[in-house]
């Protein structure tokens, strides 16, 4: 079995929700092979469980700075690629 560990560099969100958000980002990857297509699932996936309005951001190297819900925010890297979930409206 392959690891499935994320390493969490930032995040606001409680531990439950971090575990979905992980969880979702994981099962993504595994079933897609394309970086869009896992920011689309991630995306769609949150918006059915939470509500509001999600965004996934993945890949080896860029930056961001965006403005999120509080509560709602997670950077961590799992598989050599850096992932941003958050939440806003």
């Amino acid at each position: 079995m392959e690891n499935r560990r994320a390493l969490m560099k930032s995040t606001d969100m409680q531990a439950p929700l971090q575990k979905i958000v992980v969880d979702t980002c994981v099962v993504a990857t595994e079933q897609y092979d394309e970086e869009r297509d896992v920011a689309a699932y991630v995306k769609k996936h949150m918006d059915k469980y939470d509500g509001g309005v999600w965004h996934c951001v993945l890949g080896k190297d860029f930056g961001c700075y965006v403005s999120h819900l509080d509560g709602y925010f997670s950077y961590f890297q799992y598989q050599g690629k850096s992932m941003i979930v958050f939440r806003t409206q």
